[in-house]
């Protein structure tokens, strides 16, 4: 004797079981210290105003500091000044990028804002010193 059994799918049970998916591995990879923080350049309920600022902030490997474009102290938004000049990553793989607003994502889609987003060392040093073993993760 032969028994055939029908099971009938639950509707939506995909997009769950993929959202749990995603959600678990998502865990995983924070757990892991493959993912980080993100830290925005300014951030005033942080204390964080200079680029500097935000690298110093990061703490963790991976910890992305997110510049936000055209929000700097020079007159047309450039970040100026010290903390925005000679900055050092201290040896860290962390990254720093620019973004639109504050709280936006990073996107490897970022037309036009990296245009916008200007570090004007006024001939007093360099933007960036990697100089501390920094990798190329950094």
């Amino acid at each position: 004797m032969i028994i055939k059994v029908r099971i009938k799918p639950v509707p939506g049970f995909a997009k769950i079981l993929k959202a749990t998916l995603f959600l678990l591995i998502s865990q995983i990879a924070w757990a892991a210290g493959a993912v980080g923080e993100f830290i925005y350049v300014p951030d005033n309920t942080a204390g964080i105003q200079t680029i500097q600022d935000g690298i110093d902030a990061a703490a963790h490997t991976n910890d992305t500091v997110c510049v936000i474009a055209g929000r700097g102290d020079g007159p047309n938004g450039e970040y100026i000044g010290e903390g925005n000049r000679d900055i050092s990553f201290y040896g860290r793989a962390i990254r720093v990028i620019s973004v639109k607003n504050f709280g936006d994502q990073p996107s490897e889609d970022n037309a036009g804002v990296r245009e916008m987003c200007i570090i004007d060392c006024q001939g007093a040093g360099r933007g960036f010193v990697f100089d501390s073993g920094e990798g190329n993760n950094s």
